[in-house]
């Protein structure tokens, strides 16, 4: 069998898509991937597609961000970030992270998940320990963001505060071994995406 890796660079990756979908003979208004950026052991939910994703949507980010932990070795425990926690306090603008983990329940989905919930809440056990409740039987390896924004940023924090080394974004959703690279990537980043892509027909 022959397989051909595609690992592209782009300025604009959510452009790329149309015709890096086209060499994978795939309809661009068909293919529906998602993203999630890896970093150690936590993957905080990236949003390339969706500047503001709906609970539908974050479900769907749930969904492919822990299937990228699974094939990386890693059992998901995702948590949806928020600047509230479990309904407190109440803003409209963390309903959709109070929403997504019902669609996650009605789906039945094999993986461990809860939220909304602060990051502190997410990734500290003793504060997690003060809400029992919480179905998360540790520290969180998936952060689900609210939006392209945040996620952004804190991949960035993650970068410049702790020195994380960032894999990504990875590009799930797609039956090719397709990954992206940004134009500012050194040739470890290309590398690792490669390997990332090379995975794919391993598995």
């Amino acid at each position: 069998l022959l397989y051909t890796l595609l690992v592209v660079g782009a300025v604009h990756i959510a452009q790329a898509l149309v015709p890096m979908a086209r060499v994978a003979g795939y309809d661009p208004l068909l293919i529906d991937p998602r993203e999630s950026f890896g970093s150690a052991e936590r993957f905080p939910g990236e949003t390339i597609l969706h500047e503001w994703p709906d609970e539908e949507d974050l479900a769907d980010i749930a969904e492919r961000a822990a299937g990228v932990a699974r094939s990386l070795g890693i059992e998901p425990r995702v948590a949806f970030a928020s600047f509230s926690t479990f309904g407190y306090p109440r803003s409209e603008r963390s309903e959709k992270m109070h929403l997504a983990p019902e669609i996650l329940d009605a789906r039945g989905v094999d993986f461990e998940y809860d939220g909304e919930m602060t990051a502190d809440v997410a990734l500290n056990p003793d504060v997690m320990a003060r809400y029992p409740f919480c179905r998360l039987t540790g520290p969180a390896n998936i952060l689900v963001m609210p939006a392209r924004h945040s996620a952004s940023i804190s991949v960035k924090m993650m970068q410049e505060l702790a020195g994380a080394t960032v894999i990504g974004p990875i590009l799930s959703g797609v039956e090719k071994p397709i990954q992206l690279c940004s134009t500012n990537s050194t040739s470890n980043d290309i590398l690792n995406m490669a390997v990332v892509a090379a995975a794919k027909v391993g598995g």
